[in-house]
């Protein structure tokens, strides 16, 4: 984990995710919610993701949530261009 977070140190979102993670782990799951307003279930994602990548860091920096492949129009940019 130590070299994950030298790596990392500059990623303030997965630094912070780690704050509430350990918050929640000693304090509970309705202090964690009153001080930074994150679930129960956000956080559960959170360590799972944590866990799975060994402790890793980077394993809590966000991800795009944009899909790989988006679909392309099939009609001809000059039908559309009349239509306008």
């Amino acid at each position: 984990m130590l070299n994950s977070l030298s790596k990392f140190e500059g990623s303030e979102v997965a630094s912070e995710r780690l704050r509430i993670i350990k918050f929640y782990v000693e304090y509970g799951e309705a202090a964690t919610k009153e001080a930074f307003g994150a679930d129960r279930k956000v956080i559960s994602r959170w360590k799972r993701r944590l866990q799975d990548n060994r402790g890793e860091l980077s394993s809590l920096i966000p991800q795009s949530m944009r899909p790989h492949r988006t679909r392309r129009s099939e009609i001809p940019v000059d039908i559309v261009e009349y239509i306008r």
